[in-house]
C-alpha cells in the first residue's frame, strides 16, 4: 500500500506562498489515495488524553485489571456469518420489557443521587413527550463534579424550556418512531435542560440515596449548544470540534434535507444518541458504565473493543487508525487543521461509524444506533464531506452501505426485528427489539 506524505503549511515555501493551491493538492491527493494511507509529518509529537465525557466513558467504568478467561478468548476468536463473534447473550430479554436494575453501591464515582425520589418517579408517570423540565438542584450538583473532574471551568445553571425549545423537543420526539420510543420509555425520568454542561448532551443514571435503587435514566441538554443551529450546523459544528479552525479545511455535515433542516431536527438527531445510552442501562451487550466491568463477554462491546491490563477500553487489533485517540471533542487539545485529513482517512478503513463514536465503546453503540435509526428506519441522510475553503473535495464512503459496518450492521438487526425497520414515524405498532441467543455456525 503506498503512503504518502503531508507536509505542514510551514514546512514548504509553497505553501507558506499559496496556501490555497497547497491545500487543494492535498486534498485532491488525499481523495485519490487508498484509505488509511494518509500521514502527516506534524501532528503534535504529545497530546494530552482526550476528555471523553466522564459519564459514559471508559474512565467511569471501572475496568478491573484481569486477563480474560480461555472461554472469552475462544469466543472472541471464532466467528460466525456476517461477521459477528460466537457469544451468548446472558439474559434474552425483549429489550422494551427491560427495566432497571434494583440497586447501585453509591461510590465516589459522580452520579445523580436524589433525596427525593418521589419526584422522579412522579416525573416518569408522565407521557414521555411532557418530561421536558428545567435542570433539579441535585442534577446540577452532578454535572458541576463532573466538569471540575473534567478540569472544565464551566458552573452549570438550569435553563426553563421556553414554548420554543419545548415545541421543538417535541417535534423531535414524535418523529421518532414507536420501535425505539417504547423501550426508552420505562427507563427515561426526564429530559433535563441547563447550560454550561460540557458538552451538547449528557446521559446518566438517578439512585435513590436511601437505598441506592436505580430510578432510571435522565438525559441533559445544554440549550446553548443548539443557539442559532439548524440541523446541519449543529452537526457540522459537532465535527469540526477535535480541530483547530485556521487553516481552510473544515468538515461539512449533512443530516438533514432542506425542508427539514431545522433546530428540531438537531435535538433529534442528538435525542438517538443519548438514549441509545439510556437503552444500555439494563440490556447486557454493553457493560454498565458506573461500575466495574465483570470477566464476561458483552455482544456489542466485543466487536470492536477488548479491555487491557492497565483496566482501560482500546480497539482490538487492526481497529485502531492515527489520531483516533486524540480526538478530543469537548476539551481544549485540538488537533491541527490539516489532521482532518489523517484522522477521517483513519476512520474510512475502521468499523466505526464517527470519529465521536470511536473514542469509547459506549459512543460507539451511541453513534451506531443514532445513525441506524436514522438513516436506515427514518430514511434521513448522513453525509460527510471534506471542504476546503467551503467547496467540498471528498465525500467519506456511507457506514451503513460500506462492508466496514459488516458486524454491527448484523448486530443491528438482530437487535431490530426486520417488521419495525419499514414502520415510520408515526405508526411502528409492533416493537420487537430483542437479545436473541447466538448459536455456533
Amino acid at each position: 500500500m503506498p503512503v504518502w506524505r503531508l507536509a505542514a503549511p510551514a514546512e514548504t515555501k509553497k505553501a507558506r506562498d499559496n496556501a490555497s493551491a497547497w491545500y487543494s493538492t492535498c486534498l485532491r491527493r488525499f481523495l485519490r489515495a487508498p484509505f488509511g494511507a494518509a500521514s502527516i509529518a506534524s501532528i503534535r509529537s504529545s497530546v494530552a488524553p482526550s476528555r471523553s465525557f466522564y459519564r459514559i466513558s471508559g474512565q467511569k467504568a471501572r475496568l478491573k485489571p484481569t486477563s480474560l478467561n480461555a472461554a472469552t478468548l475462544q469466543a472472541r476468536q471464532c466467528a460466525q456469518k456476517d461477521g459477528l463473534p460466537i457469544v451468548k447473550y446472558s439474559d434474552a430479554r425483549p429489550l422494551n420489557s427491560y427495566r432497571p436494575p434494583q440497586a447501585c453501591p453509591i461510590s465516589e464515582t459522580p452520579m445523580i443521587v436524589t433525596t427525593v425520589p418521589q419526584q422522579w418517579t412522579a416525573l416518569q408517570q408522565r407521557p414521555l413527550f411532557e418530561r421536558i423540565l428545567a435542570m433539579p438542584a441535585e442534577v446540577c450538583d452532578f454535572v458541576r463534579q463532573v466538569n471540575l473532574a473534567s478540569g472544565l471551568d464551566a458552573e452549570p445553571v438550569a435553563a426553563e424550556p421556553d414554548a420554543a425549545m419545548r415545541a421543538d423537543l417535541q417535534e423531535a420526539l414524535r418523529g421518532m418512531p414507536g420501535c425505539l420510543l417504547d423501550p426508552v420509555d420505562p427507563l427515561l425520568l426526564g429530559i433535563c435542560l441547563g447550560r454550561n454542561i460540557g458538552s451538547s448532551g449528557v446521559t446518566d443514571i438517578v439512585v435513590d440515596k436511601a437505598d441506592g435503587r436505580i430510578l432510571g435514566c435522565v438525559v441533559l441538554l445544554d440549550v446553548d449548544a443548539f443557539a442559532g443551529h439548524t440541523a446541519n450546523s449543529w452537526a457540522s459544528w459537532k465535527e469540526n470540534l477535535p480541530f483547530e479552525l485556521e487553516g481552510g479545511i473544515a468538515l461539512d455535515v449533512v443530516i438533514a434535507a432542506p425542508e427539514q433542516d431545522t433546530r428540531a431536527g438537531a435535538l433529534q438527531f442528538l435525542l438517538l444518541h443519548e438514549f441509545a445510552h439510556v437503552l444500555t442501562l439494563d440490556a447486557g451487550f454493553l457493560p454498565a458504565w458506573w461500575a466495574e466491568v465483570p470477566d464476561a463477554p458483552f455482544p456489542f462491546l466485543d466487536l470492536s473493543w477488548e479491555r487491557t491490563p492497565l483496566g482501560r477500553f482500546a480497539p482490538r487489533p487492526g481497529r485502531d487508525f492515527a489520531l483516533r485517540a486524540e480526538a478530543d471533542f469537548y476539551g481544549a487539545n485540538k488537533l491541527p487543521n490539516d489532521a482532518i485529513l489523517t484522522a477521517y482517512s483513519g476512520l474510512e478503513g475502521s468499523d466505526f461509524p464517527s470519529l465521536y463514536g470511536a473514542t469509547n465503546p459506549y459512543d460507539d453503540f451511541a453513534e451506531c444506533l443514532a445513525t441506524w435509526v436514522h438513516v436506515e428506519v427514518l430514511q434521513r441522510p448522513f453525509r460527510l464531506q471534506v471542504a476546503f475553503d467551503g467547496v467540498a473535495q471528498a465525500t467519506l464512503d456511507s457506514f451503513w452501505t460500506s462492508p466496514r459496518s459488516k458486524a454491527k450492521r448484523a448486530f443491528m438487526r438482530r437487535l431490530f426485528d426486520p417488521a419495525p425497520l419499514l414502520c415510520d414515524a408515526a405508526a411502528c405498532d409492533a416493537p420487537a427489539w430483542a437479545e436473541p441467543a447466538l448459536a455456533a455456525a
